[in-house]
């Protein structure tokens, strides 16, 4: 179930007209540049911004640092069954 609300969640944030991801939204909202975005998932910067443009999809693995950045209780408990399943 939550796995479904966090696919759809992906694209569903707007500001100033524009679509953002959930990796953009999270950025901006907590003031990090995109490099500290890529330094903190240990990513090269141009792979982190193709993930933000919605241009690549993130791995498993990967998704779940995100979403321990992020911190929510929904977001850890899908984190570990994201690790899993690398």
């Amino acid at each position: 179930m939550y796995w479904h609300i966090f696919q759809n969640e992906l694209y569903s944030y707007y500001r100033g007209g524009d679509r953002l991801t959930i990796y953009k939204k999270y950025r901006l909202d907590n003031r990090y540049s995109q490099k500290e975005m890529a330094n903190k998932l240990n990513i090269n910067l141009n792979t982190y911004r193709n993930y933000e443009l919605g241009k690549r999809t993130m791995p498993y693995n990967l998704l779940a640092e995100f979403l321990l950045l992020r911190g929510f209780e929904d977001d850890i408990k899908l984190a570990k069954i994201l690790k899993g399943i690398e």
